[in-house]
């Protein structure tokens, strides 16, 4: 086994607008609480979803890469435990909404020489807070810069709905305004549900004009 993706949890401190029970124990909650299934694909009985590492000790030797996701991979513990079995010759790869930087986060992947760090973010300020519900955008852009520090591998991941489009224009400014040459910009778009497509703009002149 030389490549890993592991999603131990959907344990996640967001109840991102795009995101649904399988990836967030706050949607989760939402979702059998208020009996909400049938707006999801899947939603588990329970709002955790865990995986045994136990299990994954066997393999870890021979592992050359390694991705973490989640839920919000730097809020678990199981996510440091399996760091500290990983060989640190690894290609390690990271998925974050960078609400959780901290020093334990930083010390655990230092040794680590070749990272790729994902930073999950739709959009910025105002907007981020309420597309990425528990954001609180001061502490996710101090996370950000922290990860940019590391002159690491990074790129941004961001899902382009109907509420993120009209402020995409300031998403991507602040990535060129950073001026890291390691920064990279994916864009998704959100397929699922229908009503938050970008294809609900009818009148899409504003829009490319923005996007332009």
């Amino acid at each position: 086994m030389e490549f890993v993706d592991f999603r131990l949890s959907n344990k996640c401190n967001f109840a991102c607008r795009t995101c649904e029970p399988n990836f967030s124990t706050r949607i989760a909650t939402e979702a059998i609480n208020n009996n909400l299934s049938e707006f999801y694909a899947y939603t588990p009985k329970s709002k955790y979803i865990t995986r045994s590492t136990t299990e994954l000790k066997n393999i870890l030797p021979t592992v050359k890469r390694a991705m973490f996701t989640g839920g919000e991979p730097t809020i678990l513990q199981e996510f440091y435990d399996v760091l500290e079995l990983l060989p640190t010759d690894i290609e390690l790869q990271i998925v974050t909404n960078c609400s959780n930087v901290t020093n334990k986060f930083l010390d655990s992947i230092s040794d680590f020489n070749k990272k790729h760090i994902t930073l999950s973010i739709d959009a910025i300020g105002d907007v981020a807070q309420y597309i990425r519900y528990g954001t609180k955008w001061s502490q996710v852009k101090q996370g950000i810069q922290s990860i940019l520090d590391l002159k690491c591998s990074v790129i941004i991941n961001s899902v382009i709905s109907a509420y993120s489009l009209p402020y995409l224009d300031n998403l991507v400014k602040f990535v060129l305004d950073n001026e890291q040459e390691q920064y990279g910009l994916y864009f998704a778009i959100c397929n699922n549900p229908d009503f938050l497509h970008p294809k609900i703009y009818k009148d899409r002149t504003d829009i490319i004009d923005i996007i332009d």
